[in-house]
């Protein structure tokens, strides 16, 4: 499929990797819709008002936590075709945002859509895993790094369930979600999306000029196998990922996997960790 042509749904955007992606996936002549709970958040934003203003950049006000609203987000992206991409990249705040979104998105995919289903992309943290230890910590600091490490897992759990990939030892995972959520309307059934990508980061910030200036030397690994709480990857390096890489020569590869982002500094620092253990 011409990159030109790529019809996109994006759903958790304010300035986060969906936002990098997203732009990206503008300059490259796709035609993207966001999903925004605030969709004054590009207002000020020169680049993005010419997308608007141009028709190739939709903004529907809507929350991710809503199956109602992203739905409403899956028929404002198809008005002029079928949907290429989802990209859900939502942040970690509140603290059921990212099993919510997900319940939302897996139950309302455009099954009655031409031709396959959308290319699905989904980003988790590495701290599902190996979440920090939060001795000396504040209760509500603590407590709420754990809320989100549970709704973390929950996102994890049902990716794994979508994929098909699901093992006896994810199993416990599900405890974290609402008692109900299998009894979600239209939700996928197990192994419905095969070919789902999990890009995986680290900690993220949204400093500026992510890789013009480095290259893009961010490192990515194929698997589950890198854990690294302790790193920081920038939000544009994991943007230029998805929409110049991952969409672009290297979904083959990547599909139905998990795929982790590392900045480039802690690489050596984290392998010389691992050959230790």
């Amino acid at each position: 499929m011409p990159e030109s042509t790529m019809n996109v749904y994006v759903v958790g955007t304010s300035r986060t990797i969906g936002y990098y992606a997203g732009l990206r996936l503008l300059h490259k002549g796709a035609t993207v819709t966001f999903l925004l709970h605030k969709p004054h958040v590009f207002d000020g934003d020169a680049a993005m008002q010419q997308y608007i203003n141009d028709g190739k950049a939709r903004i529907v006000k809507g929350d991710a936590l809503s199956r109602e609203d992203v739905a409403r987000g899956w028929t404002a992206a198809a008005q002029d075709g079928p949907v290429d991409v989802l990209l859900c990249t939502v942040s970690i705040t509140p603290n059921c945002l990212c099993t919510g979104s997900l319940l939302a998105v897996l139950s309302t995919l455009p099954r009655d859509q031409p031709g396959a289903l959308p290319r699905i992309v989904v980003t988790t943290n590495m701290g599902t895993y190996t979440h920090p230890g939060l001795y000396g910590y504040s209760m509500d600091f603590a407590c709420s790094h754990l809320y989100r490490f549970w709704d973390k897992m929950g996102a994890e759990f049902l990716l794994l369930r979508a994929q098909g990939r699901l093992e006896e030892r994810n199993m416990g995972m599900a405890d974290v979600l609402k008692r109900d959520w299998a009894a979600t309307e239209g939700l996928c059934e197990e192994g419905a999306l095969p070919e789902l990508v999990n890009v995986r980061t680290p900690a993220v910030t949204d400093a500026e000029a992510p890789g013009a200036r480095r290259g893009y030397t961010y490192t990515v690994h194929i698997g589950d196998a890198i854990r690294a709480d302790s790193d920081a990857v920038r939000m544009g390096d994991v943007g230029h990922f998805i929409a110049e890489r991952l969409l672009g020569g290297e979904w083959e590869s990547c599909k139905g996997k998990t795929v982790s982002i590392l900045d480039v500094p802690r690489v050596a620092d984290l392998c010389a960790f691992l050959n230790s253990i």
